[in-house]
């Protein structure tokens, strides 16, 4: 019976150590760099990033992009617009979001109106 208990011991102690370790969470995210998100928007989308900027929305870190469209024979041809990218996915953070009385801006970054 002493064997048991110990086997026990060791699987409880084991079974403590992995949901221990599970429910930990991961604090050293891998983050894309400027450069990273630079890139992949570039090669996603068929812009020039024109800036960059490291912001946080409703918390989460992202990259503010502004970007440009190539020239071309297009009505949208040279059309510069602000991307908010997060910066562990990779992907566009939308601009609107749902809420109890509509929708509601981001708020993430100044666009730089001219008045």
């Amino acid at each position: 019976m002493e064997g048991y208990s110990r086997r026990l011991g060791r699987g409880m102690a084991v079974a403590a150590i992995l949901l221990l370790g599970l429910g930990t969470p991961v604090l050293a995210q891998t983050l894309m760099s400027e450069d990273q998100a630079r890139a992949a928007i570039a090669e996603k989308y068929g812009v020039e990033v024109l800036r960059i900027e490291a912001a946080d929305v409703d918390g989460k870190p992202v990259f503010i992009l502004r970007v440009m469209n190539p020239r071309g024979n297009f009505n949208e041809a040279f059309q510069v617009n602000m991307l908010a990218v997060d910066r562990s996915s990779g992907e566009p953070v939308p601009q609107f979001r749902h809420k109890p009385a509509g929708y509601d801006l981001s708020g993430g970054a100044d666009t730089g109106s001219v008045q």
